[in-house]
């Protein structure tokens, strides 16, 4: 029989299960009403202090959700690799695990599960098979890394956010949560952290940087204000905000509160908000200006439902005073996943950020260029501006060689960071072979003439290579040389290389072989005269570059006739003929003393057109020739 002591014991465990049962319930509700209301911190929070109760299983991957959304990489990492092997686990699930992975720099654990998301769906995921084959092919992505310097900026701020920076007068606009004296610091339920506003920092002199101050009441709200980008002027501002109604936030029909584009003016030396644009609207987002150097078009981020995947990159240009229908910048530029925060230079050159291209996971950083008035070549910056984390907001000086960007590389926060980068190393490598046997010719020659016509002469080595460093923006000619081989040339470009490369080159030189003769039918002479067709002239160019390019050769020109008319005018005309080739190449600027000639006349006939016999005009032209022999090859 129990006492009355271990009764009320019972009673008291009772009455704790129940109650705590009823908390966790609360959570729950209250986690699901955050969660349905994209409160994603505020949601977190709930269904952390849930715990693994198995009567909740749907907490785990709403929990996945949030930590995801809010950009917490390591807990979402832990949660999903507890969501994988649960039976319920979705392929989109396994998919954001893998995601995680990337970020985390386990790329090796991400292919697998890349390659298990691509298993298990039918859809033909582009954006996974891109992130897939980067998993194994990242090398190329670090080839440019030496030439960088990389700094993180001084007005960082610990524990607080700093993105997005925009060049303003002598400094910079930029994003941050951090805490002002004079902003509200209220708290985004989605991040947990304070919502946004716009700092300016000076740069004072050198590396040095003054105390980041809020940029104008005009602009800042009490919620967000987020990427923004200045006209030329500066006195002209286009901000993200969230969309806001008298002063308040307001939602769409899914109850999102939107992001907006809205314009500022400088108006006796006060910023003033004066509006949103007239693209914005209230059934998706518009974020992330940036306008061209002129000013005519803005490109920027949307979530519009007709792009190619979560957030694409559009632009739009202003035209009789409004601004036209957006435009959708491709699939060279837009992927299934999302593209966000571009920065344009020159009308020519976009930089953007992109989570769904060949990169390191997360957002990478990419720039393409405008050919036909379409984007093209959208190519990764590379490391060390892309890193596993999150790369984006860069932003580049007149002349391309330095600037600012964000990431969260190292912190749980987006700190900025400047970049410097040197010019691309491009050169090449040249194997040089023989013909037919494809054997190395050790210590060949290399002549290189540059676009200003500067020469340089180089030896290849006894492994029969050469290696040669190239300037950018120039166009070479390459000549390979051996005395017993015809030289052989090629010629190399450097115009708008972006990127370090090493192009290597085969050269195959053929054999030089005495006393053998070569018959050149493109060298024509009209009917019984020593006059040149117009035909011709190709072949003799092309005959002066093969003196021209072998110096170490002599020739004897032997030019022979068909069987038409008598024999000793025939064998004066051929005799002529060959002077009449040696003269044209003399004026070309070969040197006379290695040219030997010779008329054979209607000696030497090919086939059976000789006298008497009845032939075609085509058979008769087969013996109206020019044979040229190398008759020496001098040391």
């Amino acid at each position: 029989m129990l006492s009355a002591h271990n009764n009320k014991f019972f009673i008291l465990i009772f009455l704790l299960a129940i109650l705590f049962s009823s908390c966790a319930n609360i959570r729950y509700r209250t986690g699901n009403a955050y969660y349905d209301e994209l409160l994603y911190a505020d949601a977190a929070k709930k269904y952390e202090m849930i715990g693994n109760k198995s009567k909740y299983e749907d907490v785990i991957f709403k929990l996945g959700d949030c930590y995801r959304l809010t950009g917490n990489n390591n807990k979402a990492l832990s949660v999903y690799q507890r969501i994988v092997v649960q039976k319920n686990c979705k392929p989109i699930d396994r998919f954001y695990y893998a995601e995680a992975l990337m970020k985390a720099g386990r790329y090796k654990d991400a292919k697998n599960w890349f390659d298990s998301y691509l298993k298990n769906t039918n859809i033909n995921d582009t954006r996974a098979q891109q992130l897939y084959k980067a998993c194994d092919s990242l090398k190329v992505l670090y080839k440019d890394s030496a030439l960088y310097v990389i700094q993180l900026m001084p007005f960082n701020a610990n524990n607080v956010s700093s993105y997005s920076p925009a060049f303003f007068k002598d400094g910079l606009v930029f994003v941050s949560d951090r805490s002002a004296p004079t902003s509200k610091n209220y708290r985004s339920g989605w991040t947990g952290q304070k919502y946004v506003d716009l700092f300016y920092t000076e740069n004072l002199e050198g590396d040095n940087w003054s105390m980041p101050q809020p940029f104008a009441d005009g602009i800042n709200s009490p919620y967000n204000e987020g990427p923004c980008i200045f006209n030329k002027d500066n006195n002209i501002i286009y901000f993200t905000r969230n969309s806001l109604d008298r002063g308040k936030p307001t939602v769409n029909a899914k109850l999102e509160n939107n992001l907006k584009i809205y314009k500022g003016v400088l108006d006796n030396n006060t910023w003033k908000t004066i509006g949103e644009l007239s693209f914005n609207n209230n059934n998706y987002s518009v974020f992330h200006p940036a306008i061209a150097q002129q000013g005519q078009s803005m490109y920027f981020a949307s979530d519009m439902p007709w792009g190619y995947g979560g957030t694409d990159i559009y632009r739009v240009k202003f035209i009789n005073g409004r601004w036209s229908k957006p435009e959708n910048l491709g699939p060279e530029v837009n992927t299934l996943g999302n593209e966000a925060f571009p920065f344009i230079v020159g009308d020519s050159i976009l930089f953007f950020a992109s989570d769904g291209k060949f990169g390191f996971g997360g957002y990478d950083i990419f720039d393409a260029e405008i050919e036909n008035d379409k984007w093209v070549h959208a190519v990764n910056l590379g490391s060390p501006v892309n890193s596993s984390a999150d790369d984006f907001g860069l932003i580049i000086q007149k002349g391309g060689d330095k600037g600012y960007f964000a990431s969260n590389r190292n912190s749980k926060t987006d700190r900025i960071y400047s970049f410097k980068k040197a010019p691309p190393q491009v050169s090449i490598i040249g194997t040089v072979t023989n013909f037919p046997e494809n054997e190395l010719i050790p210590n060949c020659k290399v002549k290189i003439t540059s676009t200003n016509n500067v020469d340089t002469v180089i030896d290849g080595d006894s492994k029969g290579q050469f290696k040669f460093g190239l300037d950018l923006n120039q166009s070479y000619k390459f000549l390979v040389s051996d005395k017993a081989y015809y030289a052989a040339g090629f010629e190399v470009q450097t115009y708008g290389k972006k990127s370090s490369e090493i192009q290597e080159i085969p050269v195959a030189l053929d054999h030089i072989i005495l006393k053998k003769s070569k018959i050149y039918y493109k060298l024509k002479f009209e009917t019984k005269t020593t006059v040149f067709k117009k035909t011709t002239q190709p072949a003799l160019q092309e005959l002066a570059l093969v003196m021209k390019q072998n110096p170490q050769i002599k020739i004897e020109i032997v030019s022979h006739t068909d069987s038409r008319g008598d024999d000793k005018p025939n064998l004066t005309l051929t005799l002529s003929r060959a002077n009449s080739l040696k003269d044209a190449l003399v004026l070309m600027g070969i040197d006379g003393n290695r040219i030997a000639t010779k008329g054979m006349g209607e000696s030497v006939i090919l086939n059976h057109c000789k006298n008497g016999k009845v032939c075609i005009e085509e058979e008769h032209e087969d013996n109206n020739r020019v044979e040229i022999t190398v008759t020496s090859i001098d040391n």
